[in-house]
């Protein structure tokens, strides 16, 4: 999948008027779906704090799935399925991103029963971003 596609935020939501046409937005919105390869699994913001054991200093921020999503694996090949990961922790510097034109990366650091530990990182120079 591009990142052009990821970019463009799925229609989570409804318009509260309802019109002859289509719904209309200030953003461009990709269609939902309830192909389980490309249905958007919820995970909520359960907390924030200092990861006090790393030095050096880091944020960490927990968030948590509310509830199964209810649909069948994706078993498109190459995938494997998110519906086991209960938990998503990211590790991240507290420093504020300078430069713009430069985008984060993530490494996932460990992943231990329904518990994903994700690392955020500033971008190497050559490194490739799909």
């Amino acid at each position: 999948m591009p990142r052009s596609y990821l970019q463009m935020p799925i229609e989570t939501f409804t318009p509260w008027a309802k019109g002859s046409g289509p719904p209309f937005y200030m953003f461009n919105t990709r269609p939902r779906t309830e192909d389980p390869c490309e249905k958007p699994h919820f995970f909520f913001l359960e907390s924030v704090s200092n990861a006090s054991t790393s030095s050096p200093r880091q944020i960490l921020t927990t968030y948590t799935r509310a509830s199964p999503r209810g649909l069948p694996a994706c078993l498109s090949a190459g995938n494997h399925s998110a519906d086991s990961i209960t938990t998503i922790q990211i590790i991240s510097p507290p420093k504020k991103r300078i430069q713009i034109d430069r985008c984060e990366c993530c490494d996932i650091v460990r992943m231990d029963g329904g518990k994903m530990e994700v690392g955020l990182r500033e971008c190497n120079i050559d490194e490739i971003i799909a």
